[in-house]
């Protein structure tokens, strides 16, 4: 028997609600992801995004800036505190038969469940200091509960990691007061290595303000990852910072858009005019460091396993060495990680082979980020808490 008339309208009906809603949730995906959209059609078409003329509307700037704002609360550890607390706690009930553990403070996102016996061995090294006073923006560590499960920086037996040396001889290495703070700042490989240094920084009374973010780096600045930008901020708003970190380059092989023409060029990845620009930005970062007396540590690239990637980040590598010169102390990576010259997974510490890199071909393995973050180590000396009229 064929469906009544109301029927068949009780169905259109249905299917056109179906489809307005299918359609509305489109379009806040394009409303609120559009920055993202546009970054990725740039990266991949090496043109405009074809929306990119609805950015002249306010209505529609206003998505960008709640998805910006909802990304930086998240990255800087506004939202996921919460999420990290009950990690903390579940970390402290699951060790409970060890020793106890201390009470944390009112801000569960500062805590980090670092004891001096767990962290450095019993009777290997004084108890830590404790950590400095954090001022708003600034945390002292950006993961307790991921610092809290790394393992102590103190030499494997008869496996020592491999020293590294400033570029220039003659430049100090970075010495930092107990009480000051150091910004992490980079991609996924800064992710990696960055909370071991932190780690180390926070047993000797030295703050992190961890901003690295995967996906991100200079060729293609977004408002949660502006790295110029994020430095000049963080600098500016946390006067404590007196040491820069600094590790990017994997995201950066790009063509991308002309900062006189954002809407029309494109700048050729490696040409004189792409260049030029990529050093702007570097420079950017160093003059900030320099305007509020902190020094800077740019790591260069290591090698890449797939080739033509692998010239690329060698390219970048010398970009980075030759603009750094004289304004940072430039720490190579290439051989740091490597024992032949070239990409490889493993290289020989101690008489056995070690892998150091991860199955990508582009991250580290647990052991190639302590090499990286003990090179880093390497390069800072920290001293009693700074008179109040000697600076830096």
């Amino acid at each position: 028997m064929p469906p009544s008339d109301p029927q068949q309208a009780a169905g259109r009906r249905t299917g056109a609600r179906l489809a307005l809603v299918l359609a509305l949730t489109a379009l806040f995906g394009l409303w609120l992801a559009q920055d993202s959209l546009s970054a990725y059609w740039q990266e991949h078409y090496y043109r405009a995004y074809p929306l990119a003329w609805l950015e002249r509307f306010a209505l529609w700037r206003s998505g960008s800036l709640l998805h910006d704002r909802a990304a930086a609360r998240w990255a800087d550890n506004d939202i996921a505190w919460f999420y990290r607390y009950l990690f903390v706690r579940y970390e402290a009930f699951r060790k409970r038969g060890d020793e106890p553990v201390a009470a944390g403070p009112e801000r569960p996102d500062l805590v980090a469940d670092v004891r001096p016996g767990a962290a450095a061995g019993a009777g290997d090294s004084p108890p830590a200091a404790p950590a400095p006073a954090a001022s708003p923006g600034l945390r002292p560590v950006s993961s307790p509960a991921a610092l809290s499960r790394l393992e102590p920086e103190r030499p494997h037996s008869g496996d020592a990691e491999p020293m590294i040396r400033p570029e220039d001889p003659a430049r100090p290495p970075c010495i930092l007061h107990s009480g000051a703070a150091v910004f992490f700042g980079g991609d996924s490989l800064m992710e990696g290595v960055a909370p071991h240094v932190a780690h180390w920084l926070f047993r000797q009374g030295i703050a992190s303000c961890n901003k690295s973010h995967r996906s991100t780096g200079l060729s293609y600045p977004n408002k949660v990852r502006d790295w110029p930008l994020e430095v000049e901020r963080s600098l500016e708003g946390n006067p404590q910072i007196r040491l820069v970190i600094m590790f990017l380059g994997p995201n950066d092989p790009w063509d991308f858009p002309d900062p006189e023409e954002p809407r029309g060029k494109f700048l050729r990845f490696r040409s004189a005019a792409w260049e030029k620009v990529y050093r702007e930005r570097i420079s950017r970062i160093l003059t900030a460091a320099e305007q509020h007396q902190a020094r800077v540590i740019w790591l260069g690239l290591p090698y890449m396993r797939q080739p033509q990637f692998d010239q690329q980040m060698s390219y970048l590598d010398e970009v980075m060495r030759s603009e750094t010169a004289g304004r940072a102390l430039f720490l190579p990576t290439r051989d740091l990680l490597s024992s032949i010259g070239a990409y490889s997974d493993d290289m020989p510490l101690g008489g056995r082979a070690v892998t150091v890199r991860a199955r990508d071909g582009v991250h580290f393995s647990p052991r190639g980020q302590r090499i990286l973050a003990q090179a880093i180590q390497q390069q800072i000396h920290i001293l009693p808490k700074e008179p109040q009229d000697q600076h830096l």
